[in-house]
């Protein structure tokens, strides 16, 4: 199997999924109860999108806790190469559709 049969494999699971957001919402509180998520400073989130598990409501949460908060975004580097760059985020209003919809800053 292709990475890409993969991709499509997973996110046909993913859409088929019943009441996403309570699963988003279960996903959310048991990473957000951990005690290394509790002492975290500064907290890595991924901007849910589409069928994705929705982080929207805890990347709100963890600023709310006055906690750091940063995401990725995808940039290029000096020669041109896409690659991944990381954004510190002060508010969900930052974000606009990026490369393939994603919202990032």
């Amino acid at each position: 199997m292709t990475k890409a049969d993969q991709r499509r494999q997973a996110y046909r699971a993913r859409a088929a999924q019943r009441e996403p957001a309570l699963h988003s919402a279960a996903i959310q509180c048991r990473l957000m109860n951990q005690i290394w998520f509790q002492t975290a400073v500064t907290v890595l989130w991924y901007v849910g999108c589409r069928s994705e598990v929705q982080t929207h409501t805890a990347i709100n949460d963890t600023l709310a806790l006055e906690k750091s908060v940063v995401v990725p975004y995808c940039t290029e580097d000096a020669g041109g190469v896409r690659c991944l760059g990381l954004w510190r985020l002060n508010d969900l209003t930052e974000l606009r559709p990026g490369t393939w919809r994603i919202p990032e800053p």
